[in-house]
């Protein structure tokens, strides 16, 4: 997957500057956004993906993606058997969707793993939603999956908070301020 993004400057620019995400490669879940399940060959570009809003980001997992808008929000595709897209379902989805249990809570980043998502809000908490067998959800005696993004227990002192969140195919790590790594 592939973003070719403008920076939003003014109302008269916004058609110019809206973000253009392409969209090809392996596609078995719907992972791309396109609306079917079909691999794809060729870049193709999403149609009237999250407007008005600009991307800011994507990211991608074992079998599905997330984009976070310049705004804040979540939109989410894919693979979601172990509720990996946070959506409070198990059913896969072939376009890109709000993730409507994070509105009103603006999201700074988001990281795929192989079957759970973490994200990152805009005022420092981690939330993480899917599949928890290995405890990579961040709730070591929580439910072997979640469909809903909750928040993630942290042993942290001092004057600490989240930076950045970094996940694999089964592990997570999040960069503090001061800097501090924490994997699991």
């Amino acid at each position: 997957m592939c973003m070719a993004h403008k920076s939003c400057v003014s109302e008269a620019d916004s058609a110019a500057a809206a973000a253009a995400l392409f969209a090809w490669g392996a596609n078995s879940y719907g992972q791309l956004g396109l609306g079917h399940k079909e691999d794809v060959l060729l870049p193709q570009r999403l149609s009237n993906f999250c407007e008005p809003g600009c991307i800011k980001s994507v990211t991608g997992g074992g079998g599905h993606s997330a984009a976070v808008t310049d705004g804040g929000s979540l939109f989410v595709c894919g693979l979601n058997k172990d509720g990996q897209l946070g959506l409070g379902h198990t059913e896969d989805v072939l376009c890109f969707t709000i993730c409507k249990p994070l509105l009103g809570c603006p999201i700074r980043q988001v990281a795929c793993g192989w079957d759970f998502t973490i994200m990152l809000t805009e005022i420092g908490q981690v939330l993480s939603c899917g599949s928890n067998a290995f405890g990579q959800l961040g709730v070591p005696h929580g439910p072997r999956r979640c469909v809903v993004p909750q928040a993630v227990e942290a042993k942290v002192t001092g004057d600490t908070n989240v930076r950045r969140s970094f996940s694999g195919r089964e592990i997570r790590a999040l960069l503090l301020k001061p800097v501090r790594l924490i994997c699991s």
